[in-house]
């Protein structure tokens, strides 16, 4: 990067999601755009959609993909323009647009507007499959790998709330040519790991028998692949609302074949990311496909907690003291309303109280059983003098052990028997209790 170089497509292939975080963050410096590839083409700062975006968004907005079967004609460019400007959308996936490179950047301009777009047109032959376009206001994309069926790029919103990877999918119509895609999606989740990744396309393909209008339930061949690839790469259906069927054979006919071609996927880790996120299927406009828009609900901030009480608190020496130096201020007002008040004023002297001997939340997190039972110094020094008492030498130094034990000895009356097991509870008791005398009292081997 010092050299001014931007890395090349078959370096970017390897990289992990914090070596793209760092490219995001720090390319500037370097006089280089994060977006461009080598091959690929920018566009242009006019059009007939240069007014669809503010100039300033501050938060990361829908995204849609939708197979708009070629983008050079008018009424598939008028389309892909009106829903932009109804949307708000921040990036877009266009399918299908079968626009040959040196008409890409006029197209493109046209229709997008002042919006940053990449296209695999260096990947295909007879012209472009997918076009990704983006407001630079509201998003970075970075591609990270492209093929002639795929487009892997890494998408970070302007303010640093959503990080993510997306992949923008239009596959082959034919089985065979689709299993160079599954390949190719086993390999970039390898890249992904456990990062969010949501993936968006016209897969060719359905999942299940029931995914058609008519025909037969026969499971294909490619419809076995197809299981067996998302089965690797481990991603499933956005929860998703709209149209069940997203491909139309036959459009205007009432009694064509209809099947779910299209789908909008994520992994687990964007599922835990973005809750919230979901998947709209829009009606069917000028394609044979319909749009589907990826939601991606924003982030809220951490709310603070309410006060909670606790009972410890009162057997502190300070309690009544902290107490009594709020209750004895004068509050005008009402008798309900000046307790009410002067309840709300002793919730920060409390809280003040509470944490005057650290996080106790973080040191009862800190504790556990291994620790506690019997590996702290306290806890060793009890249970070696009981366990010396009642004639357990050959015993282990560990609850779980001890308790095993204890279940596979034969259970009867004898005194002994009796004996330990009132003996193991007792001191399980005393070192739990010792444990929170210390932490939320403060006191130091009360017992002795």
């Amino acid at each position: 990067m010092k050299s001014g170089i931007y890395p090349s497509l078959a370096v970017r292939t390897d990289w992990s999601l914090a070596q793209l975080d760092y490219v995001f963050q720090n390319c500037s410096k370097y006089g280089m755009e994060p977006y461009i590839d080598e091959e690929d083409v920018e566009s242009e700062n006019e059009g007939m959609a240069t007014s669809m975006k503010p100039e300033k968004v501050e938060t990361c907005g829908p995204a849609f993909a939708w197979n708009v079967r070629g983008l050079g004609n008018e009424v598939s460019q008028k389309q892909v323009i009106d829903l932009l400007r109804e949307g708000g959308f921040s990036f877009c996936g266009l399918l299908e647009t079968r626009v040959k490179k040196k008409n890409l950047s006029k197209i493109c301009s046209k229709v997008l507007g002042n919006w940053d777009w990449i296209s695999n047109a260096s990947m295909c032959e007879g012209g472009s499959r997918i076009v990704i376009g983006w407001d630079p206001n509201a998003v970075r994309v970075m591609l990270h790998s492209q093929t002639s069926q795929l487009m892997n790029v890494f998408v970070e919103a302007v303010n640093g709330s959503k990080k993510f990877f997306c992949s923008f999918i239009y596959s082959h119509v034919k089985s065979s040519g689709r299993r160079e895609l599954w390949k190719d999606l086993i390999i970039h989740s390898q890249v992904v790991k456990n990062a969010p990744w949501a993936l968006l396309g016209d897969f060719n393909i359905i999942l299940e028998a029931c995914e058609r209008s008519m025909g037969s339930s026969v499971v294909t061949a490619g419809m076995v692949d197809f299981r067996e690839c998302l089965y690797k790469i481990e991603v499933m259906d956005l929860i998703m609302s709209g149209l069940q069927f997203t491909w139309n054979k036959s459009p205007g006919n009432p009694s064509g074949l209809l099947k779910k071609l299209d789908r909008v996927m994520n992994n687990v880790h964007f599922m835990d990311k973005f809750r919230g996120a979901n998947a709209l299927f829009l009606p069917f406009v000028a394609s044979d496909h319909t749009p589907m828009v990826l939601n991606i609900p924003s982030i809220a901030g951490a709310k603070p907690k309410p006060f909670k009480f606790a009972n410890f608190l009162s057997s502190k020496p300070e309690f009544l003291s902290t107490v009594e130096s709020v209750w004895c201020k004068e509050i005008p007002g009402y008798s309900m309303f000046s307790v009410a008040s002067k309840l709300k004023l002793l919730k920060k002297p409390l809280r003040k109280l509470k944490y005057s001997q650290g996080d106790l939340a973080a040191k009862v997190h800190c504790d556990n059983h291994d620790h506690l039972f019997f590996g702290c110094k306290f806890a060793s020094q009890v249970w070696s003098f009981f366990k010396d008492f009642m004639r357990l030498d050959n015993v282990p130094d560990n609850i779980y052990q001890v308790l095993d034990f204890m279940i596979g000895r034969p259970m009867n009356k004898s005194i002994w028997s009796i004996i330990h097991r009132l003996v193991i509870g007792a001191v399980v008791y005393v070192i739990w209790q010792e444990r929170n005398v210390r932490i939320f009292q403060g006191f130091k081997d009360w017992l002795s």
